[in-house]
Parts: C-alpha cells; sequence; structure tokens
C-alpha cells in the first residue's frame, strides 16, 4: 500500500527536477533513491524501514518510467 500511495506523485515531482537540473540527473537521483530503497530492504527487516522501501521503490517507479518515456521521445521523435 505504502508503495502505491507514494508513486501516484511521483510523476509530478520528477518532472519539475528534470527540468531544473537535466533528464539525466534527474534519473540518476531517482535511480539511486530506488537502490537505496531496495538495499534497505535487503539489510533491515525494521518496519519502518521496510515502509522507506516501499515508499521509495513506488515513488521512483512511474517517475523513472516517465522520464525515460519522455527521453526516449526527444532522441527519437516521431
Amino acid at each position: 500500500m505504502a508503495a502505491g500511495l507514494a508513486a501516484v506523485p511521483s510523476t509530478f515531482d520528477l518532472g519539475p527536477s528534470a527540468r531544473h537540473y537535466s533528464p539525466r540527473m534527474a534519473l540518476i537521483a531517482a535511480y539511486a533513491l530506488q537502490a537505496s530503497g531496495i538495499m534497505v530492504s535487503v539489510f533491515f527487516n525494521l518496519h519502518h524501514r521496510l515502509l522507506f522501501a516501499a515508499a521509495s521503490f513506488g515513488g521512483t517507479f512511474l517517475g523513472i518510467v516517465a522520464l525515460t518515456l519522455a527521453e526516449g521521445q526527444r532522441r527519437m521523435p516521431g
């Protein structure tokens, strides 16, 4: 449930950061946050840390998809 709730605003959060910095930097930051959440879930088994892992995965998944699709369209228009 935490992953799903965190996924809702992710496309709105990463879009402005991609315009402010660059799509590449926004993607790198999103991948780093997603990887840190996965690493937390691997090494820690406490409820609040697993909640962070789910939220970081859900909060970055749709944003990464949206940024990747936009980058692909930018590189290969039409």
